[in-house]
C-alpha cells in the first residue's frame, strides 16, 4: 500500500471479515490476505477505501514583536556623601579627638553630576516561518538560543559536581492541523515567547539565568486562505528614580536643579498572524466505491436475488434519501411520497423480466458543495446494456462529472460507458457490457457529481425521465423508474 499502515488495515479486516489468514510486513507496507474469492473482492474495496494519500497543509506564519522604549535622565546629582580623614602623622602618638583640626584632617566629598539624556527606542523582530506539514501531524518551530544552565550538586565529602542543562530560550511554536472535507483547518496553537532578565550567582560560583516568558494556547478553525491575527500579549513596564537633595529637590519647578530623575518606561507586544493553504485536501472516494454489497456475516460478496421479504431495521440515515418505486405483481408501478428511508432500504421484488432503478442522493447541501447521485439497478433478468436519461435543476444545480458505476462490471467483464450532459438539466448516460453473459442481481450503474449553485432555499428536483435497458441478446426489459427526489439547498 501507498498511503495507509498495513497493521492498520489488517485489524481492520479481521474486525469486519473475520479473516485469519492475514499477514503483514511493516518494512514494505504489504499485506497478505488468504481467503475465498468474494471475501478478496470485499478486500479490495475496502483497501481502496483506506488507502488514500494524507491530506496537507501550509501554514503561513507571521510573529510581530514591538517593542518601545523611552527613556528620560535629567537634573543635577549633587554629593550625596563627606569623607573625613585624618593626615598622616609624623610622630608615633596616638590619635585623640584634639587632632581632629583643619589642618590635621582631610575632607572629601564626591563629584557634582549634571545629566540630561533623552533616549527613544522602536524595535520591531518579525518571523515568517512557513511550515508544511501533514493532517494531525505536530510541527515545531524554535527561533532562538539554547541557553546553558549549570547546576552544582556537592555530597557529604565535600565533593562538588556541576552539571549543564541547556533551556530553550527565544520564540517557540507548535502547531497542529486537522483538515476537514469542507476546506476548512483547525489549528493547536501553542506560542512561547522567552527572554534572559538577568543573571544570578550562587554562593559556589555557578551562574543561573532568570528567564521571562509569555505564553499562548488556543485553537482555531479557519478556511483555506482565512487570514487570523493573535494579539495582546502585552508586557508593560514604568520605572521612575530620582536623587534629590532633601527639601530643595521637591520645589516644584527648581527641583531639578537639586536632584537628578530618571523616567524608563518600556512596552513590549507579540503580534501573531496565521494562514492555513490546503496543498491536498482530503479526497473522497466515488460513490460507486463507497457504497457495495458486502454481504452477511455467512455469507460474504453480492447478495443476488430478491431481498428477504421482512429485513432487519437499520438506524434512519438523516442525511441520505432513497426512492425506489414498489411494484405489483402485474409489474407497474405505484406511487411512492419523498421521504428519508433507512441505510439499506427494502427492495421490492421486480418483475421476473424487468429492472428497478434507484436514485440515491443527500437532502439537504449548502451553496457550492458537491455531492454525488447514485443511479442503482436492480434485476433478476441479465442486463446487457443500460441507456438513462436523468432530469436536474439546471437553476440550482449543474453537472461536474459523471462515471460509470460497478454494476455492469461485475465479474471483471469490459463495458462501454458514454453520458452527454445538456445545460438545460438533462443528463444522458448509457453502460453496454460486452460478452454473452450479463448482470444481476444489484448494484450502482452510474455516479453523477453535481455542485450547488448560489441559490439558497431553494428545492431541486432529481428524477430519472426514462431507461430502455436491454438483455444480452437484445431484448427490452420492463422498467420500473423511482418517485423524483428533492434535494434542498441551504445558505
Amino acid at each position: 500500500m501507498s498511503n495507509a499502515e498495513a497493521k492498520l488495515v489488517a485489524a481492520s479486516l479481521k474486525t469486519l471479515l473475520k479473516t485469519t489468514d492475514v499477514v503483514v510486513d511493516e518494512k514494505l507496507n504489504l499485506l497478505i490476505v488468504r481467503d475465498t474469492p468474494q471475501a478478496i473482492a470485499v478486500v479490495d474495496r475496502l483497501i481502496s477505501l483506506q488507502d488514500m494519500p494524507e491530506p496537507e497543509v501550509m501554514l503561513e506564519v507571521e510573529i510581530v514583536e514591538v517593542k518601545r522604549t523611552r527613556l528620560l535622565d535629567l537634573g543635577v546629582r549633587w554629593p550625596d556623601q563627606l569623607s573625613l580623614t585624618p593626615l598622616p602623622r609624623t610622630s608615633g602618638s596616638p590619635l585623640t579627638l584634639a587632632d581632629l583640626r583643619s589642618t590635621t584632617t582631610g575632607a572629601g566629598i564626591g563629584a557634582l553630576t549634571i545629566n540630561a539624556k533623552k533616549t527613544d527606542t522602536d524595535a520591531n523582530i518579525l518571523a515568517n516561518p512557513r511550515i508544511r506539514t501533514r493532517n494531525r501531524e505536530k510541527a515545531k518551530i524554535l527561533i532562538g538560543e539554547r541557553v546553558p544552565n549549570i547546576t552544582a550538586t556537592s555530597t557529604a565529602t565535600g565533593f562538588v559536581a556541576e552539571s549543564i542543562n541547556y533551556v530553550d530560550v527565544g520564540l517557540k511554536l507548535e502547531v497542529e492541523p486537522t483538515i476537514y472535507l469542507d476546506g476548512e483547518v483547525a489549528i493547536k496553537v501553542a506560542l512561547e515567547v522567552s527572554n534572559i532578565i538577568s543573571q544570578v550567582q550562587t554562593k559556589q560560583g555557578s551562574v543561573a539565568f532568570q528567564i521571562g516568558t509569555r505564553n499562548a494556547q488556543t485553537v482555531l478553525r479557519l478556511r483555506d486562505g482565512e487570514n487570523q491575527v493573535l494579539a495582546g500579549l502585552i508586557n508593560d513596564e514604568d520605572r521612575r528614580s530620582a536623587y534629590k537633595v532633601p527639601g530643595l529637590g521637591e520645589a516644584p519647578v527648581v527641583g531639578r536643579l537639586f536632584g537628578s530623575q530618571s523616567d524608563d518606561a518600556s512596552k513590549t507586544e507579540i503580534v501573531l498572524s496565521i494562514t492555513p493553504r490546503i496543498l491536498r485536501n482530503v479526497r473522497r472516494p466515488s460513490a460507486d466505491i463507497i457504497d457495495f454489497e458486502s454481504g452477511t456475516e455467512n455469507r460474504l460478496g453480492a447478495l443476488t436475488g430478491p431481498a428477504p421479504n421482512n429485513p432487519s431495521p437499520n438506524a434512519a440515515d438523516k442525511s441520505t434519501q432513497t426512492q425506489q418505486a414498489p411494484t405489483n405483481g402485474a409489474g407497474n408501478s405505484q406511487p411512492s411520497s419523498i421521504a428519508p428511508l433507512p441505510e439499506k432500504p427494502a427492495v421490492a421484488s421486480p418483475v421476473a423480466t424487468g429492472a428497478t432503478f434507484s436514485l440515491k442522493a443527500p437532502t439537504d447541501i449548502r451553496v457550492g458543495d458537491e455531492f454525488d447521485v447514485m443511479v442503482g439497478l436492480q434485476s433478476e433478468a441479465p442486463v446487457g446494456a443500460a441507456p438513462v436519461t436523468m432530469g436536474f435543476d439546471a437553476r440550482a444545480l449543474s453537472v461536474i462529472s459523471v462515471v460509470e458505476g460497478s454494476y455492469l462490471k461485475s465479474d471483471g467483464a469490459d463495458t462501454t460507458f458514454t453520458s452527454r450532459v445538456d445545460p438545460a438539466g438533462q443528463v444522458f448516460m448509457s453502460a453496454k457490457r460486452a460478452g454473452e453473459r450479463g448482470s444481476t442481481g444489484s448494484g450502482v450503474l452510474a455516479v453523477v457529481r453535481l455542485r450547488a449553485n448560489s441559490a439558497p432555499g431553494r428545492t431541486a428536483r432529481l428524477e430519472l425521465l426514462n431507461a430502455a435497458t436491454t438483455g444480452v441478446d437484445g431484448a427490452a426489459l420492463a422498467n420500473t423508474l423511482p418517485a423524483p427526489l428533492s434535494v434542498r439547498v441551504n445558505p
